[in-house]
């Protein structure tokens, strides 16, 4: 139960970021601190219990973190990179909780940190897919780039909830066996 909560917060956080992006064109930094707090926990509590969960999870979400502010820093905007280091805090956090012993330590670290960093790049592809396509209908795109500056948040935030929905089944677990414990 707690999870759900967990979750819960994290994509209210992320929900008010994509609004605030949308309308407003920018994000406030302090915004992502609780759904970074929300979406982390499952990795803290993994360490926490010394064993080897959560170690794959950390370093794929500093991974993912370097990558962005570094490789992407001039691609969009800077709060666009807190977004995507949001995303990798949440997938962390759900691979650290879902993740089951691996066969040795080397490659189950190493299996945790991929599924982190696949998760996170495709939903970063997804939200480029869903911008060039949006763009590409109103007719926003000339010569490979955007005319008229858009928010780039609610494409990542649609990208990842498709993710989360369909890619992981999570969210389509916990709906069909609330229907069929419902009755």
């Amino acid at each position: 139960m707690f999870n759900i909560i967990r979750e819960l917060g994290a994509f209210a956080v992320f929900t008010a970021g994509a609004l605030m992006d949308y309308k407003e064109s920018k994000v406030y930094r302090a915004l992502w601190w609780p759904g970074n707090l929300l979406g982390i926990l499952p990795v803290f509590d993994a360490l926490s219990k010394k064993s080897r969960y959560g170690f794959g999870a950390a370093a794929g979400i500093l991974v993912f973190i370097i990558i962005q502010n570094v490789l992407f820093k001039r691609t969009y905007g800077p709060a666009d990179v807190r977004c995507f280091n949001f995303v990798s805090v949440l997938m962390g956090g759900r691979i650290a909780q879902t993740f089951e012993e691996g066969s040795t330590d080397i490659i189950y670290f190493a299996e945790e940190m991929t599924e982190v960093l696949k998760n996170c790049f495709i939903i970063m592809t997804v939200a480029y897919l869903l911008l060039i396509l949006h763009q590409l209908i109103r007719k926003n795109i000339k010569s490979f780039r955007l005319k008229k500056k858009v928010p780039f948040i609610p494409y990542i935030y649609t990208a990842c909830l498709i993710h989360v929905i369909y890619v992981s089944g999570n969210v389509r677990l916990i709906l069909v066996s609330w229907h069929f414990n419902g009755k």
